[in-house]
């Protein structure tokens, strides 16, 4: 999905804003939630997509068997201040935001990750390039397909 939604920001960035909201799901995987508090914690330091790919890699694969120390070996590796990591993710200074990204999600009905939303309505369509240009009144969007899972 990242090389779908690069590739919307290299044509229209500067039409649209992405922003991006954690669903971690952590009655399923507790690790998730914790996922997530990194992911804000490494964007404290302007690395946040880095840290959002490395999670996902490493996440891929241990097919989700992660522990808390993957969080900080993939912190090291995309070069984050250590010192300033670890005091972010063991103080839970992310958990209201990850709160709040969760209890919208649940108010706006998501159940399954990823979903894109374009002018406050879910996109009904894989085709997450065209929807934006039809939103941006750039060009008409193919027929809505349902977006797969």
């Amino acid at each position: 999905m990242r090389p779908v939604v690069l590739d919307a920001l290299r044509q229209l960035g500067d039409k649209f804003r992405l922003e991006w909201k954690h669903y971690p799901e952590s009655t399923s995987n507790p690790m998730r939630w914790v996922a997530a508090e990194a992911a804000e914690c490494a964007n404290d330091q302007g690395m946040f997509w880095e840290m959002h790919d490395r999670i996902f890699e490493v996440m891929e694969a241990k097919e989700g068997k992660v522990e808390w120390a993957d969080f900080t070996t993939a912190a090291e590796k995309v070069g984050l201040d250590m010192r300033s990591f670890n005091k972010c993710l063991e103080s839970g200074a992310k958990t209201a935001t990850v709160q709040r990204d969760l209890a919208e999600a649940q108010q706006l009905g998501v159940k399954s990750t990823p979903l894109f939303f374009i002018n406050e309505k879910p996109m009904q369509s894989s085709d997450i390039l065209g929807e934006l240009k039809k939103a941006l009144g750039m060009e008409t969007a193919p027929s809505a397909t349902p977006a797969g899972r």
